[in-house]
Order: structure tokens, then sequence, then C-alpha cells
């Protein structure tokens, strides 16, 4: 999606004199940015470290990768309103692929998560500290359930009860790491 964001930006070099496609400068120059490129030559450096993927990935077939002051130049010749367009158009294509899945394809979250309750220790009756497992419900912001957990178990039985109590499938849930064990995954 990103390479394509390019290909209205008008390139004013010479047509059969580039060696470089304007389009995929543009991208590994936004790339080398990201991963922390702060000059052109830089830039030159992480398209040569990262040249065989790229060659593959993207199928051209440069002979090397552009050198610093190409790379420069060919910023030069980029119209700032042109790239500036071509940013705020992938951003919008961004915001409506976010709503499309909003609106068609939303994965409904539960996360579990267990806590002893502090203060609910009782010495004298030798009495444990209550826990209980919360379920909350991540589209609606609400809490779906608070679970007591029996004294001689722990959360891990309660969460598989309280999904066949709750009739949880087709549901994204999400809990502690102890919960990610191959027989209860199953």
């Amino acid at each position: 999606m990103l390479l394509t964001i390019f290909d209205n930006i008008t390139d004013k070099r010479v047509r059969g004199r580039t060696e470089y496609e304007l389009n995929i400068v543009l991208l590994l120059l936004v790339l080398a940015v990201l991963s922390d490129a702060k000059s052109y030559r830089h830039v030159e450096i992480f398209i040569q470290e990262h040249l065989k993927r790229i060659k593959k990935d993207l199928k051209i077939k440069w002979k090397r990768a552009p050198a610093h002051n190409s790379i420069r130049e060919i910023l030069l010749g980029v119209s700032s309103e042109e790239l500036e367009k071509s940013f705020r158009e992938h951003a919008q294509q961004i915001e409506k692929a976010k709503q499309g899945l909003k609106k068609k394809k939303a994965i409904k979250q539960i996360a579990f998560d267990g806590k002893a309750l502090c203060g609910s220790v009782d010495l004298s009756i030798d009495k444990r500290f209550i826990q209980l497992l919360s379920g909350f419900a991540v589209e609606g912001k609400i809490i779906l359930c608070h679970y007591e957990i029996e004294e001689k178990t722990n959360e891990i039985p309660a969460l598989q009860k309280l999904i066949v109590d709750l009739g949880l499938t087709g549901v994204l849930i999400t809990a502690d790491a102890l919960h990610c064990q191959k027989k209860l995954l199953k």
C-alpha cells in the first residue's frame, strides 16, 4: 500500500535516463528514515545493506544502490506539495480501512484477569485471600463478570468454566500467560 501512494508523484527526470524508479526510491527513503537514517549517506547505507532483499521483494533490477548524491537529487526534484498530498491520501486510505473493519468484521474481545483481594485474609479462622476472575468486554468497555475462585483451586479452571457458562464462541479472549498451556488451548 505504501509503495502505490508514490505513483501519482510527477517524476521530473528525463525518461530513459533514469536508473532508479521514483516510487521505489521514495519508499526506501521512508523506510530508511524510519530505521533512524539521519543523512543521505545513511539512506545509501540502508539501501546497500538491504539491496538483495529489496531486489527480490520489489522485483527490481538495480545493479547497485543509488549513491547518496543521487538520492539527494531525486528528492530535491520531488514537489513537496505532491509528496504531502500522497501522504494525506495514504492516511485517508488507512482510516477508511479501519472504519470498514469496524463496521463489517469487528472482532469481539474479552479480557480476563484474576486478582487477589487485598485485606481479605483472616488468619484467625485460617481463611486465605479471596481471588476474583473478572471479564472485561473491550468494545463495550464494560465488566461482564466477577467470578469468585474457589479456595482450593486457581484461575485456570475458573476461566475454562466461565468460557463455557458465558457461551463464548467466536470471541477473541485474552488472559494471563498461565493460561497458555497446550492442553488448555485445545
